[in-house]
């Protein structure tokens, strides 16, 4: 599939640096609320759903990238009713400290979305978690990156 062909392609770039890489991947069908995705040892992406449930996207994954030669990932699929949304974020925002060295976590971010306007949009959601994580910190030094993405499922275009 398109998935394996990108994990395989993106291992050499990364294997010729002698380093390894998370990821997600993933293709996400607009006509019918389908995504395909691997995970190689990425954060698993989180799920909204309208009732205000928030579902892990667990999937047998695999490896960072890089970390085994060969390894084929498996690809997952999820369907999305419209209005749902999903989110993603690297480890900086599970694993941001606060003056206590407590990390955020992940428990944090279902809080955060369980908690938050279902009908806001993408970027007042990203911002709002990003300033959760900031003000979980509270002046503390950052030691990763802090990156957060997330999209919301529309419903087919209108077809003429």
């Amino acid at each position: 599939t398109g998935l394996a062909d990108f994990s395989g392609r993106s291992g050499i770039y990364v294997a010729s640096a002698e380093m390894f890489v998370t990821a997600v991947a993933g293709l996400f069908d607009t006509a019918t609320g389908k995504l395909q995705f691997c995970n190689a040892g990425h954060d698993a992406p989180l799920l909204r759903v309208r009732d205000g449930t928030v579902r892990t996207l667990e999937s047998q994954g695999g490896p960072p990238l890089c970390a085994w030669d060969d390894f084929i990932y498996s690809a997952e699929e999820v369907q999305f009713d419209p209005g749902d949304f999903l989110v993603l974020f690297t480890d900086g925002v599970t694993e941001a400290q606060g003056p206590d060295k407590v990390q955020f976590s992940n428990a944090r971010i279902v809080a955060y979305l369980q908690e938050c306007d279902m009908h806001a949009d993408m970027e007042t959601i990203t911002k709002g978690l990003h300033g959760a994580v900031q003000d979980f910190m509270g002046g503390a030094d950052r030691f990763d990156d802090i990156a957060i993405i997330a999209l919301r499922y529309q419903g087919p275009a209108n077809q003429m």
